[in-house]
C-alpha cells in the first residue's frame, strides 16, 4: 500500500512538472489568446515565487558563508600585522634599552678616569644565580684579572671572580652571602666633615635596596646622599659609585643604625658592562694614600688628646703658687 501511494505521489509531482513546462512554453508561443496567456502568466508567477524563496534562501545562506570566511580572513591577516608591530615595538623598546646602556658606560669611562676601561656584553645568566652572577664576554685573553670591580649605569654591580681564555664570571654585589661581596663603603658628607664608613651587608630583592650596616658615625645621614666604595681592604678602589641613600632607619632590635641604598644599577637588567682595570701601580697607589689618610687621622687625633686650654692650665699654676 505504501508503495503504491509513493508511486502515485511521484506520478502527481511528474505530471506537475510537465504541466508547468506546457504552461511557460505555450506562454511564450501563444501570442494571440491574451485570455489564455494570461492565466498561464499567473499560474507560472505563482510557481516561479514558490520556487524563487528557498532559491533565494540558499544562496542568502551562501553569502552569508562567504562573508564570515572573508570576516575571518581579514581577521587573521590584521592579527598578522598586530603581532608584526608588537615584535617591532619591543625591538624598539630593546634597541633603546641598549642604547641608554651604552651611553651610560660611555659616561663612565669620563668619570673614571684614573683606570683603564673595557666595555663588555653578558652573554650568559642562570635563572636559578640571576641576583648573584653573570657571565662576560672577556676572559684572560683579553687582560681579565680575578677581582676587577665591574659597573654599569655608572654603578658598581661585582667584582671577576672566575677567569677563561675568552670569558669570565661576575660576582654580583647583590650576591651578599659571599663575604667577599660585602663592599666597604662610605657615605659622603657635605662640608669638611668626614665621611661615614660602613659595609654593604644586604639586598633587598623585593624593594631593589642594598643595605649599609655597621655604621661609624651617629652623625645626620640625608636621603640622596652619595654612596661609593671606600677602598679599605682592598677588593675595590675608593670612589666607585654604590648609590644613593633612600632611607635610614633602626634595625629589628632597634640597636644598630641601618642605611638603605638605591644602586645606580639594575641588577635584574644586565646586559653592558664595564670592566675596570687596575695595574700593580695604581693598587699600590691606592694602598699607600689609605696609610697616609690612617697615620694623618691617627696624627690628628693624638694632636688633639695632647693640646691643653688655657682653663685646664690655670688650675695647676694657681697650685705652685
Amino acid at each position: 500500500m505504501n508503495r503504491f501511494l509513493t508511486n502515485k505521489k511521484m506520478i502527481m509531482l511528474l505530471i506537475s512538472v510537465l504541466i508547468f513546462i506546457s504552461l511557460i512554453t505555450f506562454s511564450l508561443s501563444s501570442r494571440g489568446d491574451n485570455v489564455v496567456q494570461s492565466g498561464a502568466n499567473d499560474v507560472t508567477g505563482v510557481v516561479g515565487r514558490l520556487f524563487s524563496k528557498p532559491t533565494n534562501a540558499i544562496f542568502g545562506v551562501v553569502d552569508s558563508v562567504n562573508d564570515v570566511q572573508s570576516t575571518y580572513e581579514e581577521n587573521q591577516r590584521l592579527k598578522g600585522q598586530l603581532d608584526a608591530i608588537h615584535e617591532k615595538e619591543a625591538e624598539i623598546a630593546a634597541l633603546r634599552s641598549e642604547n641608554q646602556q651604552l651611553k651610560d658606560e660611555l659616561g663612565l669611562q669620563d668619570l673614571v678616569t684614573e683606570y683603564t676601561v673595557r666595555r663588555s656584553n653578558v652573554i650568559s645568566r642562570n635563572p636559578d644565580q640571576w641576583i648573584n652572577q653573570v657571565i662576560i664576554d672577556l676572559g684572560t685573553m683579553n687582560g681579565m684579572e680575578l677581582g676587577m670591580p665591574v659597573m654599569n649605569n655608572n654603578g658598581l654591580v661585582g667584582y671577576i671572580s672566575e677567569t677563561n681564555p675568552t670569558s669570565s664570571k661576575v660576582t654580583l654585589i647583590s650576591n651578599v652571602d659571599l663575604s667577599a661581596s660585602k663592599v666597604s663603603s662610605e657615605i659622603i658628607l657635605e662640608g669638611e666633615e668626614a665621611a661615614i664608613q660602613g659595609i654593604i651587608s644586604e639586598y633587598k630583592t623585593d624593594t631593589n635596596q642594598l643595605v649599609m650596616s655597621q655604621i661609624t658615625s651617629d652623625a645626620e645621614i640625608k636621603p640622596g646622599t652619595l654612596v661609593t666604595t671606600s677602598g679599605l681592604g682592598g677588593a675595590f678602589p675608593r670612589g666607585l659609585v654604590i648609590g644613593e641613600v633612600e632611607d635610614v632607619r633602626l634595625d629589628e632590635q632597634g640597636l644598630e643604625r641601618l642605611v638603605f641604598i638605591k644602586p645606580l644599577s639594575d641588577f635584574n637588567n644586565i646586559r653592558i658592562v664595564s670592566v675596570i682595570e687596575r695595574s700593580a701601580e695604581t693598587v699600590f697607589s691606592e694602598k699607600k694614600d689609605h696609610s697616609e689618610r690612617e697615620q694623618e687621622d691617627e696624627t690628628n687625633s693624638a694632636a688633639k688628646d695632647d693640646q691643653v686650654t688655657p682653663e685646664q692650665n690655670q688650675p695647676a699654676e694657681s697650685g705652685e703658687e
